[in-house]
């Protein structure tokens, strides 16, 4: 149960009660946040960040202007230099990848990270969005729409979009092998084999700029306004 408050009758500015510390304390930790100077954040091997995303383990992977750290709640630290990994560059886009590890979108393609090795699934241009349903989907930098296909020679293969929708802006899995996608025009939803794209709602109120999706399955949209 929460505390009960006692104002003491002392009020702010606007007339609001001044809450006694002890009780705010209570409702809000003193330590939910926790900020980084430049010596703690030294591991970091760029300082404007991109993307954040979580693995299964619970790692915080972070996307920067020129590589990729990782924050397992105790230290920061710069990827391994090894065969694949996204260690320098430009490096976009960060998502949890099922079954373990993540995938990183950067200048060189698509970084996949297995829990163990690293490999990398070159794109014909950057990524600007990753959503993995039934299989990878991409929005690259000039917003058109991939989805992996092994059996094509550049391993992708093009979704088209209708029109009103060019250019795609993101792309967020729906949790049940689809993904929906959002464009200029509003937001589409391409089912688990690519196919059968479905209009969903109606004028978007300003341009969209993100999609999220609850556990529920509710889907957020975010606009430019």
């Amino acid at each position: 149960a929460a505390p009960a408050l006692d104002p003491g009758g002392a009020t702010t500015p606007c007339g609001h009660p001044l809450w006694c510390e002890p009780a705010v304390q209570a409702l809000f930790p003193t330590r939910a946040f926790r900020s980084f100077d430049r010596v703690q954040s030294g591991a970091l091997p760029q300082h404007s960040v991109n993307s954040m995303a979580q693995d299964d383990e619970g790692v915080l992977w972070i996307a920067t202007l020129d590589g990729v750290a990782t924050f397992d709640g105790a230290e920061l630290r710069a990827v391994a230099p090894v065969p694949h990994a996204p260690q320098w560059g430009p490096q976009y886009v960060v998502i949890r990848r099922r079954g373990g590890g993540v995938y990183v979108g950067g200048e060189n393609g698509v970084h996949l990270y297995d829990g163990r090795v690293w490999d990398l699934w070159p794109t014909l241009r950057a990524p600007a969005s990753l959503a993995e349903g039934s299989q990878l989907w991409m929005v690259d930098q000039l917003g058109e729409l991939w989805r992996r296909d092994p059996a094509s020679p550049s391993g992708w293969a093009s979704q088209p979009l209708p029109e009103p929708l060019k250019p795609a802006v993101a792309v967020v899995a729906a949790g049940d092998g689809a993904v929906w996608v959002a464009g200029r025009g509003g937001v589409m939803r391409f089912d688990a084999t690519g196919g059968g794209a479905l209009a969903a709602g109606g004028a978007a109120p300003a341009p969209l700029t993100a999609l999220a999706v609850a556990s529920n399955g509710t889907l957020w949209i975010g606009t430019a306004t």
